[in-house]
């Protein structure tokens, strides 16, 4: 399923940007004229996630371009003694090293593949020279874009350069040890300047009712800053976890885990939205459904929920990174991939530029699918989402073993000669199989009894049951929302493999939302009200291929302002039943001409729930529930309606209010 999700970005703008986009194709990275625009964010965004999909998708091409980039930056540096990328007077202090992190995550990314030392040499080489200025104060880190990023992400990028050191990898010891304890004393000096600039840590990631400063409603524009900027506090997100590294032991990692929970359960509590994202159209903005999260942020989000996972080894990051994965990010971009929303709304029955937008900080066309609309940061940035997702599928365990960490389609070599196959249609279907294979292939001789094998049950699972190697089924529901560890039987018979087979047997869930309101989950996936799209081409690009447009909802489509009929909210399923169309998924995964996964219910039109704004393209909040339809003229009558994957949608309604009758 991702393969045909990440060749869809490949052959969309996350391969073709960089033919014709002015961000890229005159970038000052590979010496061209640079411009501000493309300096802080569009060349490194795009390469950080084009040259894992160039290797993920293992095509010519792009692995052919993939490595002119890296060349080419690494020629540009070797031209000023270390130093990465443009390096000019007139940038403003704050963007003198953040843009630099996402160019060193792709030169590490190719290391990795390539296992060429030389590019982890440039990346620690670029290190020592911005050590050099961040001791000299040439310029200082200051209240800016780097000083809010930097115990998330510089921290993090100097914990891969340390990992490169592992002589276990293919590529043998990329880094020594004398540049790896450099690596860790700089990665010292970086937090103690960090908390010096915000305290994340002791203040900023605590209630208010424990003394901290985090925002628990939405932020005025008055007061938006970097710290409740969205990006900026998904990045940060890690920070704990990349802390928990530089200081292990009692204090560290567990109180880094500590702190990571608490951090994903302050964003949940006060501004959590039902996709796993949580508001922030720009700055964090509440629970309200109409409010938006930036793609930029969901990318972020995802990856840094990622990092938690592999640093702290709790399942919950894994599940929620997941979560954003097969709902918030495909709901972000046309099922092409040749356009993206700058905001995804929960609630948005028309993605068109609006007169009165409920968002305060960014612009009115800010939930248009476009190439460029509002910023051109989501363009660049929404490349990585999937190659990064994609890498931290399966992870290595102590003991040689291997964690299946969050579940797609997906083959993985592991150490020692094992590999492992992730097969079956998740998270549109329920079950899969993940086989181990020992090393020399299916008939060679096992050179171990069994593999050490550790598997993620979703919180949602607790009726879930495995079977190995073909033996009866047993319930593992009990372990659900954990992390579940089997000694995996390699078996002569079977060719020297071993087969864990996971059947989820998800049930219908409402979760709560705003006013009362419910979203409608199965399995991994978020359900939305069904609209009929229409879209109005506004622009064609200089590749055609790339438009901006208006989508709306069709003459045809069922009303958007209505409440779901649940007789027992309590017992979802006896109001709401879902249904498999057809086996399998369709070439365009979340194609929403080829629906796969429906649930089907009853639902009434509330008459007083109207839009906001004249232009009608934002819902307002949904009225509180249970929504009272005995009420003279409250409600329409009955009708059908079909929830959907919201990753199919457009446009959506994924919060809504409820009536018994």
């Amino acid at each position: 399923m991702l393969q045909r999700e990440l060749r869809l970005q490949g052959d969309g703008l996350g391969g073709e940007l960089r033919r014709f986009w002015p961000g890229f194709t005159n970038s000052m990275w590979l010496g061209g004229n640079d411009t501000e625009w493309d300096f802080m964010d569009m060349f490194p965004y795009v390469l950080n996630g084009f040259v894992g999909q160039a290797i993920l998708l293992g095509d010519a091409a792009q692995l052919a371009d993939a490595a002119a980039y890296v060349d080419g930056v690494l020629e540009v540096q070797r031209g000023q003694g270390g130093w990465l990328g443009p390096d000019r007077a007139g940038n403003a202090p704050g963007k003198v090293y953040f843009p630099r992190w996402p160019v060193i995550g792709a030169l590490l990314q190719w290391a990795e593949f390539t296992g060429n030392a030389s590019i982890a040499a440039a990346c620690v080489a670029w290190t020592h020279v911005a050590a050099g200025r961040v001791a000299a104060r040439t310029p200082p880190i200051q209240y800016d874009w780097t000083g809010v990023r930097m115990q998330g992400d510089w921290l993090w990028l100097n914990h891969w350069l340390v990992d490169l050191a592992d002589p276990a990898r293919d590529g043998g010891a990329l880094v020594n040890a004398a540049e790896v304890a450099f690596l860790l004393n700089f990665s010292s000096a970086l937090l103690t300047i960090a908390r010096g600039i915000v305290d994340f840590e002791r203040d900023w990631f605590v209630d208010p009712a424990d003394g901290g400063f985090f925002p628990t409603e939405a932020v005025p524009s008055a007061q938006a800053n970097l710290t409740n900027h969205g990006v900026n506090l998904a990045m940060q997100s890690k920070g704990a976890a990349s802390l928990a590294r530089l200081v292990p032991g009692p204090g560290g990692a567990d109180s880094g885990r500590a702190s990571s929970l608490r951090r994903l359960a302050l964003l949940d509590q006060y501004h959590g939205q039902p996709t796993g994202a949580f508001s922030a159209d720009e700055h964090l903005a509440g629970r309200g459904a109409n409010r938006g999260v930036e793609t930029c942020t969901v990318v972020e989000w995802m990856l840094s929920l990622a990092i938690m996972h592999e640093t702290h080894g709790d399942a919950s990051f894994a599940e929620r990174a997941e979560r954003l994965a097969y709902n918030a990010l495909p709901a972000s971009l046309t099922k092409d991939f040749w356009a993206r929303v700058y905001l995804v709304q929960p609630n948005e029955p028309a993605a068109v530029a609006q007169t009165d937008p409920p968002w305060a900080t960014d612009g009115s066309d800010a939930s248009l699918f476009s190439l460029e609309a509002n910023w051109g940061c989501c363009t660049a940035n929404f490349v990585q989402g999937w190659p990064k997702y994609i890498q931290r599928l399966v992870h290595a365990t102590p003991g040689g073993g291997a964690a299946v960490s969050m579940y797609a389609p997906a083959t993985a070599r592991l150490a020692g000669g094992f590999a492992l196959e992730v097969a079956g249609d998740y998270p549109f279907d329920d079950v899969v199989s993940v086989t181990v294979t020992a090393p020399g292939g299916r008939g060679a001789a096992p050179s171990a009894a069994s593999f050490p094998l550790t598997l993620r049950i979703p919180s949602w699972a607790s009726a879930a049951t495995l079977s190995v190697n073909g033996a009866p089924d047993f319930s593992v529901g009990a372990f659900a929302g954990s992390m579940y560890d089997i000694a995996l039987p390699l078996l002569p018979a079977s060719s020297s493999a071993g087969v864990a087979r996971l059947s989820f047997k998800p049930a219908l869930r409402l979760e709560p939302e705003e006013n009362g309101a419910v979203s409608v989950h199965r399995g991994a996936l978020l359900y939305a009200l069904q609209l009929d799209e229409q879209f109005a081409v506004l622009r064609e690009w200089q590749d055609p291929r790339a438009k901006d447009y208006n989508v709306s909802m069709a003459a045809s489509s069922a009303p958007w302002n209505v409440a779901l009929v649940l007789t027992d909210p309590s017992a979802p399923d006896s109001s709401l039943s879902f249904g498999l169309a057809a086996p399998g998924v369709p070439e365009v995964p979340f194609s929403s001409q080829d629906l796969r996964n429906v649930i089907s219910g009853v639902a009434r039109v509330v008459n007083e729930w109207r839009p906001p704004a004249a232009d009608g393209a934002a819902a307002s909040a949904p009225p509180p529930s249970p929504v009272d339809c005995a009420a003279p003229g409250a409600c329409g009558a009955p009708f059908a309606v079909r929830l959907v994957p919201i990753g199919t949608t457009h446009i959506r309604m994924s919060v809504l209010p409820w009536t018994t009758a």
